[in-house]
């Protein structure tokens, strides 16, 4: 399944791309985010990451590697801090990838212990 953002054209749709805001370097279009902060953000309102996170009703594992680039550790923070218990949270000596079998043993027993199993 293609991302609704995968194209230009799937964000007109979703309005989020203003083609009249759009400045452009040699053949790369951009869209200048910092002049249209407040429309992403009413654009996006109705999947904010920490709107939706605080009204989980299970129990829910963040796990986040130390050297993420993507992930900004206050981000983590901000989504754990929203969220109802019961939680956890875990930081590992990763990047974004989080292909450590430590985490994935870790993600198999929280995983077992959520739904009743034993391993």
């Amino acid at each position: 399944m293609a991302s609704p953002f995968s194209d230009m054209s799937s964000c007109e749709r979703l309005c989020l791309w203003r083609p009249h805001r759009v400045g452009q370097i040699g053949s790369f279009r951009f869209w200048p985010i910092a002049s249209d902060r407040y429309d992403y953000m009413r654009a996006r309102s109705a999947v904010d990451p920490i709107t939706t996170i605080s009204k989980a009703t299970c129990p829910l594992l963040f796990q986040y590697g130390k050297t993420d680039f993507y992930i900004a550790p206050m981000t983590g923070l901000e989504l754990f801090q929203a969220a109802p218990e019961p939680k956890q949270v875990l930081s590992y000596d990763s990047g974004h990838e989080m292909d450590l079998e430590a985490i994935q043993h870790d993600r198999l027993v929280f995983l077992a212990e959520s739904l009743g199993f034993t391993l």
